[in-house]
């Protein structure tokens, strides 16, 4: 299979330019590389990182299967007490 020839530098570029974008101007972008608007919710950043994702996968190819995801678990930890802070009512609020 022959190799794909990727220029790095023109994707870094890239990259770079999304960054400086703005949240109206990204909304289009997206558009083109994902086929529909994005969520409402989606900050700027989030969408310039998820686009930024994206493009550098296209160019050097996803996470295959076999790659593991990790999380503190996978580590040998055991999970940690969560402390749940007691319920807060509205006379605490308004005294």
């Amino acid at each position: 299979m022959a190799q794909r020839s990727i220029d790095q530098q023109a994707i870094e570029a890239e990259i770079d330019r999304i960054r400086s974008l703005g949240l109206d101007a990204l909304r289009p972008r997206w558009r083109t590389m994902f086929g529909a608007m994005p969520p409402v919710a989606l900050t700027k950043e989030l969408i310039a990182r998820m686009m930024a994702y994206r493009m550098q996968e296209q160019a050097f190819g996803g996470l295959d299967r076999a790659t593991p995801w990790f999380t503190p678990f996978d580590f040998g930890q055991r999970p940690r007490a969560i402390t749940v802070a007691p319920a807060f009512s509205a006379s605490q609020a308004f005294p």
